[in-house]
């Protein structure tokens, strides 16, 4: 029984889950951020500013993966009443510091331009993919390299030898510096951006305030 996934051949499975990872990875920080509103006492805000858009991701997500693979038509119709119902209360509640209708509903338009922001955070997490592809072609090809020095006699055996070696190693130490560079700046960048508020205290120079200021 065939349990693993050959990324050299299943290309589509391995961005599925990719993109599985990203879905997962920021619905986590918008739940933070949801706690944070809550635990603030700032209840509508957490349905504004985080349960509309859960819907709404929820219901594209439902009404593009029932395009992909047909499911039974309720599902299509529930996805539709999640996202028309999360798009209308974006509208209204996006920009409800405004002080004027108007401004409220364009403000809310342009707070609902911000679903192409969560598109690009999820095709971002298909870097996932490219990580892991680069590092199997550049380690198969490799050992095709090997392989081709082998019958070689000694000569072809010690270079055999050297190649996969110092080979592997290279690309086990670009694999990982590409896995450590690429996962934090999905967690800086895509995550951190669902619910982090920069704070702390403004930097004082180290140095005294004289009161009194002598002109020469």
């Amino acid at each position: 029984m065939k349990v693993y996934i050959d990324p050299a051949t299943q290309y589509q499975e391995v961005l599925i889950l990719s993109v599985a990872f990203g879905i997962i990875h920021l619905f986590f920080g918008l739940g933070i951020k949801a706690y944070m509103n809550i635990r603030d006492g700032k209840y509508l805000d957490a349905l504004y500013d985080v349960g509309f858009w859960i819907m709404i991701l929820v219901g594209a997500i439902l009404y593009f993966v029932n395009m992909a693979i047909p499911m039974a038509p309720v599902v299509k119709t529930i996805a539709t009443v999640l996202m028309v119902v999360s798009a209308i209360g974006i509208i209204l509640t996006g920009e409800r510091g405004a002080s004027s209708i108007v401004g409220r509903i364009f403000g809310g338009l342009y707070s609902l331009y911000g679903i192409s922001s969560y598109v690009g955070d999820f095709v971002s997490y298909s870097r996932l993919m490219g990580l892991g592809l680069s590092g199997g072609f550049i380690g198969a090809a490799i050992n095709m390299m090997v392989r081709m020095l082998l019958p070689n006699g000694i000569v072809g055996i010690v270079a055999a030898v050297i190649l996969f070696v110092g080979g592997q190693i290279f690309n086990l130490f670009i694999g990982a510096l590409g896995a450590y560079v690429h996962a934090i700046r999905l967690t800086y960048v895509e995550f951190f951006s669902k619910f982090y508020e920069g704070g702390g205290k403004a930097f004082n120079l180290f140095r005294s305030k004289p009161k009194y200021i002598n002109l020469k």
